[in-house]
């Protein structure tokens, strides 16, 4: 005798209309097809993580606030889920933040849509609902999801438009990057940017998060080899020196890594030098022009000097005082 499906089990526990339309105001939410499709409801112990998720959970007070709004208003969306090759098991696609909401509130169980998609549709799945719904995004973030999007699109050898469900085959090699940045709305140049930061190390992408390394300057590290970005990463932020790794910085050790097909903290400490020196006080001097109606009052250069010294102590009043 066949097992039966825990979809199957737990079907008939949610009205199959009310499922229908919280699939369909979904779907229009995040521009997926259109489908009518039953809502169940799969015990929570039952549930996986995307493997190649790029979001990260997040905790504290935003996993709180969600956990409440669930405890008073109760869950307004179904999680989407593809079953995967352990019996009864689900991977999430869509919801992992719900799944750790309800599970806070001592739920056993969550409303999901089940659906049996390949992963190049799981990968389109996961990254537009997060790319829509969520309200900030890390960078690492926004990289991988392009990345795993890009991934996809090149898998299939065609065009997927979630909007509307149909395919049209395409040169992906040179359209692949503008399908993916007109999805997301942003330009082709941006999509090749972000997929660049996952060429970088995490140490590094953490700093690119967290504000510390400019999203330019990631950019541009990110054309080091493991082994330089290691030894840049130990030399800004294990060690100070005294230079902060702005764009410039990071723009010229990419151009000294490019020329030598190498890094050493010497060729490091060089160009920290160089911008130490470039940003030293000048000579100050004043152009003889605009002194011409004084000059046949002047006296020489050191007597100037003097008088200027003068005039700024009479004016400012004397160094350290």
């Amino acid at each position: 005798m066949p097992k039966t499906n825990i979809a199957e089990k737990v079907a008939n526990r949610i009205a199959q209309d009310s499922g229908a339309a919280l699939d369909k105001s979904y779907n229009e939410m995040f521009g997926l097809p259109s489908v009518t499709e039953e809502v169940v409801l799969l015990p929570i112990r039952n549930l996986r993580h995307y493997e190649k998720d790029p979001f990260k959970d997040r905790l504290g007070d935003e996993m709180e606030k969600l956990a409440a709004s669930i405890r008073e208003n109760g869950l307004q969306y179904p999680i989407i889920v593809r079953p995967i090759k352990q019996a009864g098991q689900y991977e999430i696609l869509a919801g992992r933040r719900r799944v750790n909401a309800v599970k806070a509130n001592g739920e056993k169980e969550i409303k999901a849509i089940i659906r049996d998609v390949d992963d190049n549709e799981s990968a389109m799945i996961v990254t537009e609902t997060n790319l829509r719904s969520r309200e900030k995004l890390f960078h690492s973030e926004k990289a991988y999801a392009y990345k795993l999007q890009l991934e996809a699109i090149k898998r299939q050898g065609k065009r997927t438009d979630l909007a509307n469900g149909t395919s049209t085959q395409i040169a992906w090699k040179s359209e692949s990057a503008q399908i993916i940045a007109d999805k997301n709305d942003v330009s082709k140049d941006e999509i090749r940017r972000y997929i660049r930061l996952t060429c970088l190390i995490p140490q590094l992408l953490d700093l690119v998060d967290a504000d510390k390394i400019p999203f330019v300057a990631g950019y541009n590290l990110s054309y080091l080899d493991e082994a330089a970005q290691t030894l840049v990463h130990a030399f800004f932020f294990d060690a100070e020196y005294g230079v902060k790794l702005d764009i410039k910085m990071a723009e010229a050790i990419k151009a000294a890594f490019k020329a030598n097909n190498s890094l050493s903290d010497e060729m490091i400490e060089a160009l920290c030098q160089e911008r130490h020196d470039n940003g030293k006080p000048g000579n100050f001097s004043i152009s003889r022009k605009k002194l011409q109606p004084y000059l046949s009052s002047l006296p020489d250069d050191d007597e100037l000097e003097r008088l200027f010294l003068e005039f700024i102590a009479s004016r400012f009043g004397k160094a350290g005082v």
